[in-house]
């Protein structure tokens, strides 16, 4: 079972001056439902009309923290029009049609927590939840695009504003589209963070605040004895965890997932969290026949190939959960990017430093010296500062986008036919335009931003809503209340990490609520063994090298590349390259996927 969208379609007729929207919920396939006659029904769960206004709601909208229903937020909309967006908090995906004056206005919330894609339509727009409903609406033919398999191959999913379909586009985070008379006048920000240079209180005040505002976040989730928790046994899952134990009226049920391999397994500090808690700890451990069980169902949940590899144990945590009776859960999602809790913060400081090192010293000392040895020397000492210096001399936000598999060279890796077919330098174009849009003096800030997008609401967010979609179960994301999001702009950067010491302010602030273990363990993340099952598993095996060879014919890559890249794991690092082999079977999952729903459309339509 999936969670209900909707999907909507606004036309205009000049000559009739008439103009009809319908907007309809999707099944859990993630299609229209239509009635006999092949027409859209309009049977959405919230939507509301009221004279010439139609309101279309997907997701929970606060205001003056109370959830919204439709009708009251159409109510708002009526008294402060677009301006609302701003103030509204949660999230939300909001449909707004206007008959009288011929104009549609779409938004998604700060976060991008819920979704909505559009597409042009012969004399109108049509719009929805997922980007694959919207190829169902009449008049829209899109194909998958080369240039978003090129983007996926970069990315590991494809950001918005782009989908995987020429033509269907994503509407950005805290970003509104306004159509009117058959083209859009507005497609901008509704907000953008305001980043503090200087606290505006003394520390000990700002961590009590941090305190009560997560507890004010869970609570305002109006959790149930049905409500539970995923808990990896980082800081963020841990401390969810522990308000919901605290202000919920049962006993916190909380669900963690582990692993046969100690270098990916966590369960350790999840049960020392629940432990502490006193939670009804559920445990569950995937192992590689889960992935060949379940590998196609998840390609085939998203509307878009994805790459993420950790959706596998979120799906079966999320699953655990349903079958242990939840309805709802909280996800810990969003604390790294708001005080400063990714490994890749530190390194890029220290990428920085070396800009400030007198050029003349860089320019004839310090860069012919490195560049004296070949970047994979065998002496340790002298490969690490040659690649400190050849990463630091890339500019931001450049260097966070390096792929390995483009570190051949692009003529080495991709057909001449899918070269011809793509701009290149369009992701990182898109980095760039992302990176310096952020108002912000600091480093750190400009990257918190960066990740709002691209970690966020592009991978992360997508990828655990969309598991518990597959699991059937709804899930919030109590760091990323609007309040909290706000609290964090008011935290300078200095206070977020201390020289190397990442989450500096959050940990002091959590201390004596988490457990010391928790808070002195080293930054995880939630990976899958991927690679290494690749190795010792057949039946995987098989099955990823017969995935492999169907999308090596495809003729995206050069003839060749792939049998190297299946070299290189087979003899080399097993998550090195597993990241990248898996990122190709789930896109070519996805592709058989969509291949087969073309060809039943047109079976339909003889």
């Amino acid at each position: 079972m999936g969670m209900l969208g909707f999907c909507g379609l606004s036309s205009g007729n000049a000559n009739l001056g008439v103009v009809e929207a319908s907007i309809s919920r999707l099944n859990p396939a993630g299609q229209p439902l239509r009635d006999s006659e092949g027409v859209l029904r309009i049977v959405a769960k919230d939507t509301v009309s009221r004279g010439p206004l139609t309101l279309a709601l997907q997701g929970a909208p606060r205001w003056n923290r109370r959830t919204l229903t439709a009708a009251e937020t159409l109510d708002l909309f009526e008294k402060s029009g677009r301006e609302l967006l701003a103030k509204l908090e949660g999230p939300f995906a909001i449909a707004l049609h206007d008959a009288a004056s011929n104009k549609l206005l779409l938004a998604v919330d700060r976060m991008g927590i819920e979704r909505l894609t559009y597409t042009t339509t012969p004399g109108g727009i049509g719009f929805g939840s997922r980007a694959t409903a919207l190829r169902q609406l009449p008049g829209c033919h899109a194909e998958v695009s080369a240039q978003s398999i090129y983007d996926y191959l970069h990315f590991h999913m494809v950001p918005a504003p782009r989908t995987v379909f020429e033509g269907i586009w994503k509407l950005p985070p805290a970003h509104f589209l306004e159509w009117k008379d058959g083209r859009a006048v507005a497609l901008e920000p509704y907000w953008t963070p305001e980043f503090a240079v200087r606290a505006p209180k003394d520390r000990k005040t700002l961590e009590e605040q941090l305190r009560s505002l997560i507890e004010e976040a869970v609570r305002s989730q109006e959790p149930d004895e049905r409500t539970g928790a995923f808990l990896s046994g980082g800081l963020d899952s841990s401390t969810i965890a522990g308000y919901l134990a605290r202000v919920g009226p049962a006993r916190a049920n909380t669900f963690s997932i582990g692993f046969d391999h100690e270098a990916y397994d966590e369960m350790h500090y999840a049960r020392i969290a629940a432990t502490h808690f006193d939670c009804s700890a559920h445990e569950y451990y995937v192992t590689a026949a889960d992935i060949v069980n379940v590998l196609g169902s998840i390609a085939d949940a998203y509307d878009e190939p994805f790459g993420n590899s950790s959706a596998v144990p979120v799906y079966y945590c999320a699953k655990l959960a349903v079958d242990s009776g939840m309805t709802r859960m909280l996800a810990g999602d969003g604390g790294d990017e708001l005080f400063g809790g990714n490994e890749r913060y530190v390194t890029q400081n220290l990428f920085e430093a070396y800009h400030k090192i007198p050029r003349m010293l860089r320019r004839s000392v310090i860069e012919p010296v490195a560049r004296l040895f070949p970047a994979e020397t065998s002496i340790a000492p002298l490969r690490k500062i040659r690649r400190y210096v050849d990463s630091a001399l890339i500019p931001l936000p450049d260097r966070l986008g390096i792929n390995f598999a483009f570190q051949f060279g692009l003529s080495r890796v991709l057909s001449p036919e899918l070269v011809d077919s793509i701009n290149a330098d369009a992701p990182l174009e898109h980095m760039r335009s992302v990176y310096h849009s952020v108002p912000a003096e600091s480093l750190l800030d400009r990257l918190l931003a960066y990740d709002w997008r691209f970690t966020l609401a592009d991978n992360d967010l997508r990828k655990v809503s969309t598991m518990c979609e597959l699991a059937g179960i709804e899930v919030a994301y109590p760091m990323l209340d609007t309040p909290l999001v706000d609290f964090s702009l008011q935290v300078p950067a200095s206070m977020k990490i201390e020289g190397t010491r990442l989450r500096a302010f959050y940990k002091d602030a959590m201390r004596g609520f988490l457990p010391d273990q928790i808070l002195s363990k080293k930054k995880h993340g939630f990976g899958l063994p991927f690679g290494v099952w690749l190795k010792t598993h057949p039946q995987l095996r098989e099955m990823v090298y017969s995935n492999l060879r169907d999308f090596d014919a495809r003729r995206y890559f050069k003839d060749g590349f792939l049998d190297d890249v299946i070299e290189r794991h087979r003899s080399g690092p097993a998550s090195f390259y597993g990241y990248f082999i898996w990122d190709l079977v789930m896109l070519e999952e996805w592709l058989k996927r969509h291949d087969e729903a073309v060809a039943a459309r047109k079976r339909e339509a003889v």
